[in-house]
């Protein structure tokens, strides 16, 4: 079978009305049953109650997103080529209100191998709001809810498919620790909604500056953590801390300048200074706390000299 078999605008003007409350049953439930007869790839009959595409301009296939087509071409082809009884799968269609996303589940009955015909029976289910649902729940569990950047959960599986990559090109991997400074100030002149907007801000500028190959993850309160990969020469690194710094002491419209803040970086390396997160992130850490312990709004190398701005 070459493509998809159109699975849709080929119904019957009439149905038995007994077939009404099936359909409208179906319908309500977000469900599709099917059954079709292929012979030598082509849909020679085909039967559907409760169908999502009969007010559909376009056929199954053609709604069917452009993203997910392959997979679920492959995966109907497997199914035939290998003789599978059944299968199941999640896709991406685009209907006239929109993107659905549906699952498909179905059962190969006969083979008749001397006409080269099968016949299939399955039905799908729309599974949006289920999907929703899942998304949501993830993105909860990985991203940080004020400021929409990873959090250390996400961090971590950020850190280990760039270790991956890195050992794969003998490559290296930055991370930075930052803390930001005198935040504690505005909580307590201003209040923490304006906080919260502020480290929305700080977010904001902090992926101004980064390159679209790198991460950056809030890990809670004011501290941020960014990852830089795969970069050629160490020499990037003080560069982008004292862009940083800069943008971040930069003035705040909210507020006054004798409450403008500033910004303490760690850095460690991997593999230099460890190869696992945890091991990274306490190293940039004991870094970040030598320089607030100094000067402040300035970065330093774990087992390094602090190099000035």
């Amino acid at each position: 079978m070459n493509n998809l078999p159109k699975l849709v605008n080929n119904y019957p003007n009439e149905k038995p009305d007994t077939e009404a409350p099936l359909d409208k049953i179906l319908t309500q439930l977000g469900i599709s049953i099917w059954e079709i007869h292929l012979c030598k790839g082509k849909v020679t009959q085909q039967l559907e109650w409760g169908c999502h595409f009969k007010r559909n301009s376009k056929s199954w296939a053609e709604c069917i997103h452009p993203q997910d087509f392959p997979r679920v071409n492959e995966m109907y082809q497997n199914c035939l080529d290998s003789n599978t009884e059944a299968f199941e799968i999640e896709y991406r269609v685009i209907l006239e209100d929109g993107e659905h996303w549906f699952s498909d589940k179905g059962q190969i009955l006969e083979i008749d191998r001397h006409t080269e015909s099968v016949k299939i029976i399955g039905y799908n289910q729309d599974i949006t709001l289920q999907k929703h649902r899942e998304n949501r729940l993830q993105h909860e569990a990985l991203f940080d809810p004020l400021t929409g950047l990873a959090n250390r959960r996400k961090l971590k599986q950020l850190f280990n498919q760039e270790k991956t990559a890195a050992q794969q090109r003998v490559g290296k991997i930055a991370l930075l620790f930052l803390d930001i400074d005198g935040f504690k100030r505005i909580n307590d002149h201003y209040g923490h909604n304006a906080g919260d907007e502020i480290l929305c801000q700080i977010g904001e500028r902090i992926q101004s500056i980064v390159r679209s190959g790198d991460h950056i993850s809030r890990l809670g309160g004011d501290e941020f953590v960014i990852l830089l990969c795969n970069w050629k020469t160490v020499e990037i690194i003080p560069r982008l801390c004292t862009r940083l710094i800069k943008l971040i002491s930069s003035p705040y419209p909210t507020i006054d300048q004798q409450h403008q803040l500033g910004a303490s970086i760690g850095i460690a390396l991997f593999p230099d200074h460890g190869v696992e997160l945890d091991m990274l992130l306490m190293r940039a850490d004991e870094s970040m706390y030598k320089v607030k312990a100094t000067e402040k709004n300035n970065f330093l190398f774990f087992q390094s000299e602090t190099h000035r701005n």
